[in-house]
């Protein structure tokens, strides 16, 4: 609900505020007092764009500001969460004009965009009276108008998530068909790679092992020569190392004997005796092991040279080598068939179609039988709003797909009918408002007064389902008077039991239905002409009412009518 408008330097006010209420607002004033200045500010605040001419003349910055509750307004919080707005049930929208032309939008003190603006406006205010912010007018909407009527909220919740479901599968589909054919492509040359490494087998560590195995049998002979030498030198020379130590042995026992403190010097000796025994043994074996083999050494050497071109082209390293083979081995492995994983989505697409179409007939035959009661019922209000001759209709149309189905689609009557969230219709609401005229779509026919009586006979058939807390009316009572004024007055009356309503008018008849009554006056002085805002006493608003009737002299006699007009009304709606 709107709870206050704030205007500063804005057109003619100076500075204005108003606190607005529930139920019906009624706003009158003299003609070219400012009356629409509040819904001129509203269209700011819904994210109209802004001029330099709002600016009050000789002022820097205009600045228009509303505040809204929130609480109960399920579609607002859902979209304030998914925006990530923050607020505790009331929200402050201010717009900032300067002079120079630029402008500035805040919701809650954070910068908005105009399009944010537009989107949260379009769920927390219906104005009809300037084109621009007419949900009526958008055929795009008339759908949802229809749904609402029909109570069809939970088959739609229903439907829109297979429709998420149905685009995923269609998206996994199209990811997997481009990976298929760059797989046609790649295959070959992976194949290629695969049998590349295959063929040499590669371990790893094996480059390194081979490196060990090359060094010794390349220096074969030198490493047989030397290690002869050396088990010469400890073990079999006459001078050998060994001979010495034994002899050292044989010397340091005598010593042992006369000195036990060298017992741990015989101990070393010992143990240096059987070292360079043991050392001798594996000299004399390694020797005898050492074989120099062409064959076996040219093997070593194009394994090496193998192992590095495959290091070369898929290493650096040995290791790299064996894990772009292991991957290689997983990319081409048959459990991972594209074709297998495209079956199976399309299979479940196929499933996935079959119940959407089920489910789409469905929802058109609910709509269409809606569409019958929501047709009579539109035109019953209008006939009661001063438009007998109105005819209004609810058409439907559906998109058919041919062959190449490039949009999500489901079958019905056996034919391919282009699908959406909310099903296969797309609504549009046609009228007629003369005798003998055929329907036409809505937006191109009506005027604006007449756009606000349709849209006041709409939310009237919707006024338990409407999720838009307000309803500003500009030009509704254009065109009408007497007893058909009294019914436009009296509908809003009991549309505001549910809503929030705001209605300008010059017409007596509606201003009597007030829950509040506002009147908007403008004051001329030399400096300056200034708009102001007054909300109305009871006996205020009666004089307000005796002078729409008799104009600006109010007489007893116009005082009595307005007091006569006022019961009639309240009787109206009693």
């Amino acid at each position: 609900m709107l709870c206050s408008v704030y205007l500063k330097n804005y057109t003619l006010v100076d500075e204005l505020f108003v606190d607005l209420k529930a139920g019906l607002s009624i706003i009158t004033g003299e003609t070219g007092a400012g009356k629409s200045v509040i819904v001129g500010a509203l269209n700011l605040l819904i994210g109209e764009r802004a001029s330099p001419d709002l600016v009050r003349a000789g002022s820097t910055k205009a600045i228009v500001e509303a505040e809204f509750e929130v609480g109960k307004l399920k579609e607002v919080l859902r979209f304030l969460k998914v925006n990530e707005i923050e607020h505790s049930g009331l929200l402050i929208i201010r717009r900032e004009i300067t002079s120079q032309g630029s402008s500035r939008a805040f919701i809650n003190d954070s910068p908005a965009t105009l399009q944010l603006l537009k989107g949260l406006g379009s769920l927390l205010v219906d104005l009809h009276g300037q084109h621009d912010h007419q949900s009526l007018l958008y055929p795009e909407r008339h759908r949802s108008f229809l749904d609402a009527f029909a109570g069809l909220d939970k088959k739609l919740a229903e439907y829109a998530e297979y429709f998420t479901e149905y685009v995923r599968l269609r998206n996994e589909i199209s990811r997997l068909e481009e990976l298929k054919a760059g797989w046609s492509r790649e295959r070959d040359f992976l194949e290629f790679q695969f049998k590349e490494i295959s063929s040499v087998q590669p371990e790893a560590g094996e480059d390194e092992r081979i490196t060990t195995e090359l060094s010794v049998r390349e220096h074969a002979e030198e490493l047989t020569a030397a290690s002869a030498e050396l088990h010469d030198l400890l073990y079999t020379a006459e001078d050998a190392v060994y001979a010495k130590l034994a002899h050292a042995k044989s010397v340091l026992e005598r010593i042992v004997r006369l000195d036990p403190t060298f017992e741990d010097a015989l101990k070393e000796v010992n143990a240096s005796l059987l070292s360079a025994r043991e050392l001798g043994s594996m000299l004399s074996r390694y020797s005898e092991n050492i074989e120099f083999d062409p064959a076996r050494l040219n093997e070593l050497r194009e394994r090496q040279v193998a192992l590095s071109r495959l290091k070369k082209k898929y290493g650096p390293s040995l290791e790299e080598v064996v894990s772009t083979f292991e991957s290689l081995k997983e990319k081409l492995d048959p459990d991972n068939d594209i074709d297998e994983q495209l079956t199976r989505c399309e299979a479940e697409l196929a499933l996935l179609r079959k119940t959407m179409s089920k489910l789409a007939a469905e929802l058109q035959a609910n709509r269409k039988t809606a569409a019958k009661k929501f047709e009579k019922a539109i035109r019953s209000v209008l006939q009661e709003l001063g438009m007998e001759n109105a005819q209004f209709e609810v058409r439907f149309e559906t998109d058919e797909i041919g062959q190449a189905a490039t949009k999500a689609y489901v079958e019905v009557d056996a034919k391919p009918v282009v699908t959406y969230s909310w099903g296969i219709d797309k609504i549009e609401f046609y009228i007629s408002t003369n005798t003998g005229e055929s329907p036409k779509p809505l937006a191109r026919v009506a005027s604006g007064g007449e756009i606000s009586r349709i849209m006041l006979a709409l939310k009237s058939v919707l006024s338990h389902t409407d999720q838009i807390a307000t309803l500003v009316f500009d030009e509704i009572d254009t065109g009408i008077s007497g007893r058909v004024a009294q019914k436009v007055g009296r509908a809003m009356k009991i549309l505001g039991r549910e809503h929030q309503v705001i209605s300008i008018t010059h017409l007596g008849q509606i201003a009597a239905f007030a829950d509040q009554h506002y009147v908007v006056e403008k004051k001329a002085s030399k400096a300056a002409t200034v708009a102001s805002i007054r909300m109305l006493d009871d006996s205020q608003h009666q004089t307000e009412i005796a002078r729409l009737i008799a104009g600006e002299t109010v007489s007893r006699e116009s005082l009595e009518a307005a007091k006569a007009l006022k019961k009639e009304a309240d009787e109206l709606v009693a």
